[in-house]
């Protein structure tokens, strides 16, 4: 590990203070900055308060088949050479090299393939402002646990916040496939935000089209899908075919809330239109009228 030159920490420069703001806005701010302990680092608290609930001594009278059995024991994988690894990362970190701090988390992640590691390894490179060691770490993360859902939802909000809509298709489709019902539900209604955020609204839109293209038949899912479209259809400026889609959403479930209130914003922005070019005409024919019949001088 490489030695620094002195105990101040140098603060990184003007892009990399950008481009770190701009995506942990976008991927650390829906999670608290300091992280939950991994599963490995703490023990059930059930088993603990059965454990202290159980009688140290049955009754007598009670047979040897009724007696309690013991909870089973949770022994946590956080040893000492673990241990030691992450304290390495951390005081890496305080010493001003996060690529240090990075590769022995990772090496710690690999290992135990753990999402706290990985996450943690994803923070560090997020906060030095290492865009192209983000990218990896979350790469690394989806290929070593593949069925991890944070790991497909980290990938597609950092791909969101740094604009490449085409490589986030694939996680978002992943992702999508292996949320719960809920979770996907909540996943899709936020897709029309995302697309209002971009700076190619209408690319985002034709990806976010073609993700919940095939959620749009099913019980859970197809109300969220058909609001959502709507929502997109407003933002394309087409009114018409955004109350087309609540008009659907609501026929899925009629006592369903999102329909009625898309419907509303969509009848709140033909409100706020300014007047449709013939009532313009006829004002300025009508303005107009007066001049012409007035004598010539």
């Amino acid at each position: 590990m490489s030695q620094t030159q002195g105990s101040k920490r140098r603060r990184p420069a003007a892009p990399a203070r950008r481009w770190r703001r701009a995506v942990a806005a976008a991927t650390l701010g829906a999670a608290p900055l300091f992280l939950p302990l991994p599963g490995w680092a703490r023990a059930p608290a059930p088993a603990a308060s059965a454990q202290a609930a159980a009688p140290a001594q049955p009754p007598a009278s009670v047979p040897d088949v009724a007696r309690p059995q013991a909870p089973a024991v949770h022994n946590s994988d956080l040893d000492g050479p673990l241990l030691y690894q992450l304290l390495l990362a951390e005081f890496a970190l305080r010493d001003n090299q996060p690529g240090d701090a990075i590769e022995l988390e990772l090496q710690a992640a690999r290992h135990h393939k753990d999402d706290a590691l990985y996450r943690r390894a994803f923070q560090i490179a997020v906060e030095s402002g290492a865009g192209d060691k983000a990218l990896s770490v979350v790469k690394a993360w989806r290929q070593a646990m593949p069925k991890s859902t944070e790991a497909a939802r980290t990938q597609v909000q950092l791909l969101f916040a740094l604009d490449r809509l085409d490589d986030a298709m694939e996680p978002l489709q992943q992702l999508l496939a292996m949320s719960a019902p809920a979770e996907r539900v909540a996943l899709i209604a936020s897709l029309p935000r995302a697309a209002q955020r971009a700076p190619d609204k209408g690319v985002a839109i034709r990806h976010f089209d073609a993700a919940i293209r095939p959620y749009l038949e099913s019980p859970d899912t197809g109300v969220a899908a058909r609001v959502a479209l709507g929502r997109m259809r407003m933002i394309e400026g087409q009114p018409a075919a955004a109350l087309d889609d609540a008009t659907q959403a609501q026929a899925l479930d009629p006592k369903a809330l999102p329909p009625v209130l898309l419907a509303l914003d969509i009848m709140n922005t033909l409100t706020d239109t300014p007047p449709v070019p013939a009532a313009a005409a006829a004002s300025s024919a009508a303005s107009a009228a007066p001049a012409a019949s007035a004598p010539a001088g």
